[in-house]
């Protein structure tokens, strides 16, 4: 899928989506601490892309609810190009946020996790 395309599609969800803005920040910042425990987990356990990916989505799946920003823009960006995933979702916080979102543990890992 081509760069610009995941980011319209993306940016047009985020933007239709009805979440409070509270729940808007922590849901990055939720799926920045998943990143966190996964490179904790990585440090003890071998772990292929798909396992990664798993592992992020088993959490997101478990505390983020469908309608989460954060857990719309990791769905569709754990399948784009993995130079592209954190900037992509860098990105997509950022414009949802109007913040300067950061996450180092997303940043090292994500070119590693996804599909």
């Amino acid at each position: 899928m081509k760069l610009k395309d995941i980011l319209m599609s993306v940016t047009a969800t985020l933007i239709f989506n009805g979440c409070t803005v509270e729940n808007k920040i922590h849901d990055f910042y939720a799926v920045c601490d998943y990143f966190k425990e996964l490179e904790l987990a990585i440090s003890s356990t071998a772990m292929d892309h798909e396992q990664r990916n798993d592992f992020i989505m088993a959490r997101i799946r478990a505390n983020l609810p469908e309608t989460s920003n954060a857990r719309i823009a990791w769905e569709a960006i754990s399948s784009a190009d993995s130079e592209e995933r954190y900037g992509l979702f860098k990105y997509a916080a950022d414009s949802i946020q109007n913040t300067d979102w950061q996450c180092e543990p997303m940043k090292e890992l994500a070119g590693s996790t996804g599909s």
